[in-house]
């Protein structure tokens, strides 16, 4: 496999895109490959992608799930099985403030990498992968 470049993502990213040393080094390891391919995308787009969520803890994924259940907040999965919490999965915004999956050109740099959009429903939600339902 051809080793890619460094990228230099806090220029095509803002937002959410830190996780903790203290996260299993897989974790660690799978957030950053999703960091770089999205920035990549990005930078493929000739833009400036926000995350507004990127890897999420247990506890911030209970927060948000019981929010859900009982007070009628966003969709959000149960804590453990949300590709957040594993860092595998970001929520991205485009710089009019729209959801990237709006757009044919995003989708198309985001395919170039690698990436879909496999939650219904949610042009935002990015993972690495084939499947495509938003």
């Amino acid at each position: 496999m051809r080793r890619r470049r460094p990228i230099r993502w806090r220029r095509w990213l803002a937002g959410d895109v830190s996780i903790g040393r203290d996260q299993p080094r897989q974790v660690r390891r799978d957030f950053k490959r999703l960091r770089n391919d999205v920035a990549r995308a990005a930078r493929r787009c000739g833009e400036r992608w926000h995350v507004n969520s990127g890897y999420r803890s247990f506890e911030e994924q209970a927060a948000l799930y019981d929010k859900y259940i009982n007070h009628g907040g966003a969709l959000a999965a149960k804590p453990g099985t949300s590709r957040h919490n594993w860092g595998r999965a970001m929520d991205v915004s485009a710089p009019d403030g729209r959801p990237v999956g709006e757009s044919p050109r995003r989708r198309g740099a985001l395919a170039r990498f690698g990436l879909c959009l496999p939650v219904p429903g949610e042009k935002w939600h990015i993972e690495h992968g084939n499947t495509w339902r938003a």
